[in-house]
């Protein structure tokens, strides 16, 4: 990838605010069909919400992990680019709690307390969300979006135990609290997963790039021939007469044709528009996802085998798993649903959450990266609340003249995830060549 600009002078095609996965994506797929393409990314590197640093004394991720087969876009890209998988380790060692108090026990007597339950939680995907990468073409989505996970929850009586242990699984999943996530962001998972919950376990948790998230972005950069610069904030993006200006803070001012915005939805609001965006896509900024947690990492002293662990609900951390043994030490992963609570890098805090568990535990160092008070973020994982798939989905999938939103936000499929963000970042770049040849894009025309 091209990494200077000759002028902020020139006329681009498109430019492409973000680069992350559906940053980067579009870029490949406009540049290399000849469009001039600029990316303009605040940060001072790619991936957006993946990050892949070395930390603890190996390459960790900040954001984005795991990846799978039943993901159909990033497969593409793992296929393409000839990259490797690495599994995490089978965690057969489980702890939880039961009425307050820690229980150690296997992997599957943790599973016979949540299996029936979850599986009732969601019964029925198939009849509510039947077709995965079009999931308003539903006979029930208006009455199955209105309820919060919380709500489908309490619709199951279940006994204490099953009740707190899921509505903990529930907190990790939508990183917050349960009572704000969508019901049908959880069944739209389970379809995507040919309604199998085995299966969908295996595609949120089980396989890892080899070299990390980094190899598959940087992989998909070096194929771009678009135009970057880094620590670019866009503060305006203007339309005047047949072109858009974009501003950033600092003054700078560069212009094209079409303009990609890769902003989540949380901070989609931070940049202005004239003319101004929709309303919807206004409120469904201002209104946010739910995400709101965080993910950390920690370096445990000494070998431990490896173990999943699970909190109360309503904990400061939700989960911590076994990842990694590096010099003779553990390190774990897990996550928490709300970042204003508790600090990834707050080694006494962390310590004391994993004590829970492990009593003797000595956390030798933690880390982690805010990414819901990062500007360019505002949030991890997109999940959307109740009631938002039928108000927003369809309107921040349209375009409004030359400017297009892209991201994992706002796919069809495996929304939050990097599939989705490959998904978006392909299907936008679609329509901006539709909109900058004023022609639509029909293969079944095209002479063989």
């Amino acid at each position: 990838m091209v990494k200077k600009v000759k002028s902020s002078e020139e006329i681009y095609d498109v430019i492409i605010i973000g680069a992350g996965f559906a940053g980067i994506t579009s870029s490949r797929e406009l540049s290399n069909r000849g469009f001039k393409s600029l990316i303009l990314e605040g940060r001072d590197r790619i991936g957006g919400r993946t990050w892949t640093d070395n930390r603890l004394g190996r390459d960790l991720e900040l954001g984005g992990t795991w990846v799978h087969w039943g993901q159909p876009h990033v497969w593409t890209e793992i296929m393409r680019y000839g990259l490797e998988l690495t599994p995490s380790p089978d965690h057969e060692v489980a702890y939880w709690f039961e009425d307050g108090k820690p229980k150690k026990g296997t992997k599957l007597e943790y599973s016979g307390i949540l299996g029936e339950a979850l599986s009732r939680y969601l019964e029925d995907s198939h009849l509510h969300i039947p077709f995965p990468f079009d999931p308003l073409n539903s006979p029930t989505m208006e009455e199955i979006d209105k309820k919060s996970a919380l709500d489908r929850l309490n619709e199951l009586h279940l006994d204490s135990v099953t009740y707190d242990n899921l509505k903990n699984f529930l907190e990790i999943a939508f990183n917050g609290p349960p009572e704000l996530g969508g019901y049908s962001t959880l069944l739209h998972w389970r379809s995507l997963a040919m309604h199998d919950l085995q299966f969908l376990f295996e595609i949120l948790g089980k396989f890892k790039l080899a070299k990390g998230t980094k190899s598959l972005i940087e992989s998909i950069a070096r194929d771009s021939a678009a135009y970057i610069q880094f620590t670019k904030t866009v503060s305006l993006v203007e339309k005047v007469d047949d072109v858009y200006k974009v501003y950033t803070k600092n003054g700078e001012i560069f212009i094209a044709k079409a303009v990609v915005v890769t902003s989540p939805q949380n901070v989609l609001n931070n940049i202005e528009f004239k003319p101004a965006l929709s309303e919807i896509k206004r409120m469904a900024s201002a209104e946010g996802q739910t995400s709101r947690g965080i993910k950390y990492w920690a370096r445990l002293r000494g070998k431990y085998d490896p173990f999943s662990a699970y909190s109360p609900s309503g904990s400061l951390i939700s989960s911590c798993y076994y990842e990694y043994e590096v010099d003779g030490d553990s390190i774990v992963v897990g996550f928490g649903s709300d970042a204003s609570r508790i600090d990834p890098n707050d080694l006494p805090a962390i310590q004391n959450e994993i004590r829970k568990w492990l009593p003797e535990a000595e956390v030798v160092e933690c880390t982690g990266h805010n990414w819901v008070a990062d500007e360019f973020s505002g949030q991890t994982w997109n999940m959307q609340k109740s009631n938002q798939k039928i108000r927003y989905m369809a309107e921040l999938q349209r375009p409004e003249n030359g400017v297009f939103l892209a991201g994992c936000d706002y796919a069809s499929g495996w929304p939050g995830m990097m599939d989705g963000a490959i998904e978006s970042g392909l299907v936008v770049s679609r329509k901006v060549q539709e909109y900058l040849t004023k022609k639509p894009i029909n293969l079944n025309n095209q002479a063989h």
